[in-house]
C-alpha cells in the first residue's frame, strides 16, 4: 500500500531521493519539470540497483519530459496508477 511521502526542502532532495531508492529506504518518488542534468546521475543509480525510472505516464522518455517516477519494481505500477488520476 502506498500511503506516505516526504520531500526535503532543497535541491539536494533529488540526489537524496535517488540514493535512498536503491538502499530500500523509500519505495519510490516522483517529480515534475526537472532538467536532464537533475535526472541523469540519479537515474543511473536507480537503474543499476534494479529500480525502474520512467516518465509519469510510464514511458521511457523521462529525460525529455522532465517528469519522472522512480521506484523499486514491486511498487512501480501501483505508484503509476495512483499518480495518473491526479494528472488528468
Amino acid at each position: 500500500m502506498i500511503n506516505a511521502s516526504y520531500k526535503t526542502p532543497d535541491k539536494i532532495y533529488y540526489l537524496v531521493s535517488y540514493e535512498v531508492i536503491p538502499l530500500n529506504e523509500i519505495d519510490g518518488f516522483w517529480e515534475f519539470d526537472l532538467k536532464p542534468w537533475d535526472i541523469a546521475a540519479g537515474a543511473l543509480l536507480v537503474i543499476e540497483a534494479g529500480g525502474i525510472i520512467e516518465d509519469i505516464y510510464g514511458k521511457p522518455n523521462y529525460l525529455d519530459s522532465g517528469n519522472i517516477l522512480a521506484a523499486n519494481p514491486k511498487v512501480f505500477k501501483a505508484m503509476l496508477q495512483k499518480i495518473r488520476p491526479v494528472l488528468e
